[in-house]
């Protein structure tokens, strides 16, 4: 697998083996999407309101789980338990591998969903994990999805590794709300860390933390637009396709359906 690195630490698919290369690492790739509105004042009457949380799926002790940052999945809790916003649909995007057979992503019961986390500064700990049932777990899996298990992480702390990097939903590639023909932006994307080794003054936690730092001056501007469209409570897919500089997955607004178990 050949990455090509330019424009500042961006992951780029202008060759084929580089989009290959991507989509294979999407493979661990799952946004918990969620469309909401707020019942009080003018918001009511405005479109609904998009939000994504990236994360990757965790086997751990015969269990799978949606794994993401304690302070992300602080957001969707919050917008659960507030009496003045309605959860009008949520669904577990699932769509980014290269061996996937549906580019449609599973529906999820948000409101009665399990959401743990941690997010303790002093101990160094930031965490999420939302349970998923067997029901999901087929169709994940079904769709290509690779859960991370102990095997991956067991002997990484005698690892040294020759480089780091983010794969997720940056804030300005991902829509704030529903458009009118209901339709969302959210465009995964990849971008290079440099480690760093702690400062003198860095403050110390009970667990240590990884240190890096995000290269300074990446492009603003979207460079292929991938989006989700939701229609009732099923979500569906179209995009459209922009000269290519950082990867996203094709979407097929036609498919409506959901692959067999």
């Amino acid at each position: 697998m050949r990455h090509v690195w330019v424009n500042d630490g961006v992951f780029l698919s202008e060759d084929d083996h580089t989009a290959k290369g991507l989509r294979y690492l999407c493979r661990h790739l799952v946004g918990l999407c969620v469309t909401y509105r707020h019942t009080a004042g003018g918001e009511a009457q405005l479109p609904a309101r998009f939000a994504t949380c990236s994360g990757t799926l965790l086997f751990v002790e015969g269990a799978l789980y949606f794994l993401t940052a304690g302070h992300v999945l602080k957001r969707p809790r919050e917008l659960r338990d507030c009496e003045s916003v309605e959860i009008e649909g949520a669904a577990l995007a699932d769509v980014f591998g290269y061996r996937r057979v549906s580019d449609t992503p599973i529906p999820f019961d948000l409101r009665n969903a399990q959401l743990c986390f941690v997010d303790d500064e002093e101990l160094g700990l930031d965490f999420g994990v939302i349970p998923i049932g067997p029901h999901h777990a087929r169709l994940l899996a079904k769709n290509g999805m690779v859960a991370l298990s102990e095997e991956n992480w067991l002997k990484q702390h005698s690892v040294k590794f020759e480089g780091y990097a983010i794969l997720g939903f940056p804030a300005e590639f991902v829509s704030e709300r529903v458009s009118d023909s209901s339709t969302v932006r959210i465009e995964p994307t990849m971008f290079a860390v440099r480690g760093l080794e702690p400062a003198q003054d860095y403050r110390r936690t009970q667990y240590p933390r990884f240190v890096g730092q995000v290269s300074e001056g990446l492009p603003s501007q979207p460079v292929r637009s991938s989006k989700l469209a939701f229609l009732g409570s099923n979500p569906a897919m179209k995009y459209s396709s922009y000269p290519v500089r950082a990867y996203c997955t094709h979407f097929n607004l036609c498919d409506n359906s959901r692959r067999a178990e």
